[in-house]
């Protein structure tokens, strides 16, 4: 009995070596995996503070462009110059012919005749 005590013993003991073996292979395939993970998330943090830092760089030429307008309004900035010129508003024909009834169109082409 002592020999099937020993070799029950040293299977034991070859089993408990193999499951130490067996978890330390698995903490370092979870280290390897919690690195990739952390390398991951660093990325994924470096990429969210250049979006920021391009988002900030663009509000900021917004503001700036709106800034600009704004005085540009106030100060009556807006020129006239290359543009077409504005057309008198053509009356309806509804309000023609009441201004021809009305005797209208006369007086005012008596006031355009040159002499």
């Amino acid at each position: 009995m002592t020999e099937n005590n020993e070799s029950k013993q040293e299977v034991e003991a070859k089993n408990e070596s193999k499951t130490t073996n067996d978890n330390a292979g698995d903490t370092e395939i979870g280290k390897s995996e919690e690195v990739t993970i952390a390398e991951r998330i660093e990325t994924a943090n470096l990429e969210l503070k250049k979006n920021l830092e391009f988002k900030a760089k663009l509000l900021e030429k917004e503001e700036k462009i709106l800034a600009r307008q704004e005085v540009l309004r106030a100060l009556g900035g807006g020129s006239r110059a290359g543009s077409m010129p504005e057309k008198p508003a053509e009356p309806t024909a509804k309000e023609y012919a009441e201004s021809v009834l009305a005797g209208k169109m006369n007086e005012q082409a008596k006031g355009k005749r040159v002499q």
